[in-house]
């Protein structure tokens, strides 16, 4: 793994611990839905940002619900850490920054989708096919 910022290495510790308690963890899911919804109108490159963040929420959710366990436990923990980098708003660049708040979560969110895009595609496929949305 790449050197990552130490906001995203905290992050990924609170993920560790947050993993093991499933009630902490669909309030996670549910307010970074709630974030979404507040930026879900904006174009560009936040609209990238959020299409992989509703991925990510629903992979976390069939997971945890045991709906999906095709998917390694590492991917696991490296999406739902990019979910708590997101959600931080005093993270490297603070979200409350008009035009550049959200870059940093972009780039993370971005990062992780490519490094685990493979058990992404497989989750895809199974959500699209088995159980329409």
């Amino acid at each position: 793994m790449e050197k990552m910022n130490v906001y995203f290495a905290h992050a990924l510790a609170q993920a560790k611990k947050l993993f093991g308690d499933r009630e902490k963890l669909m309030k996670t899911v549910d307010n970074a839905f709630r974030k979404i919804t507040e930026i879900e109108s904006e174009e560009g490159e936040v609209k990238r940002l959020v299409t992989k963040l509703k991925v990510f929420l629903r992979m976390i959710k069939a997971y945890v619900e045991g709906e999906y366990r095709e998917v390694p436990w590492k991917t696991m923990l490296i999406i739902l850490a990019s979910i708590i980098y997101f959600l931080n708003p005093f993270d490297l660049i603070p979200d409350f920054i008009p035009g550049i708040g959200l870059v940093d979560d972009i780039s993370i969110v971005l990062w992780v989708f490519k490094n685990v895009e493979k058990d992404i595609l497989k989750f895809q496929e199974y959500f699209y096919t088995f159980r329409q949305v």
